[in-house]
């Protein structure tokens, strides 16, 4: 499971219609952070790296999405670090995450409409 859909909803207010709509944002805007951090990771720009993870990970909060709210954790903490050894290997892992996140989105989206 890549997100706790009950804690989701109980943060919401339990408003479905929130709910909804902060997943649909969330699967409209994701593609294009994940693309952000990964030109950032290539060109070596702790900044951009950090500043596109922080908004990333403002999403993942809110969405109770542990798995992948570790490792962008640690991708922006290695950004602020300015340490980019690792930043692809753990990049790689968010993208696995995210996107198994994203799939189960969709699936909760299609059962809630």
């Amino acid at each position: 499971m890549n997100f706790d859909y009950t804690q989701f909803f109980e943060t919401v207010g339990e408003d479905e219609d929130l709910v909804k709509e902060l997943i649909s944002i969330f699967l409209e805007q994701y593609p294009q952070m994940m693309e952000n951090i990964e030109t950032a990771i290539k060109n070596k720009k702790s900044d951009e790296i950090h500043q596109t993870a922080h908004k990333l990970k403002g999403s993942l909060s809110s969405m109770c999405a542990v798995p992948s709210l570790d490792q962008i954790i640690a991708l922006e903490t290695m950004a602020i670090n300015q340490d980019l050894d690792n930043t692809e290997i753990t990049y790689n892992k968010l993208k696995k995450c995210v996107n198994d996140l994203a799939d189960e989105l969709q699936d909760k989206m299609e059962v809630l409409s």
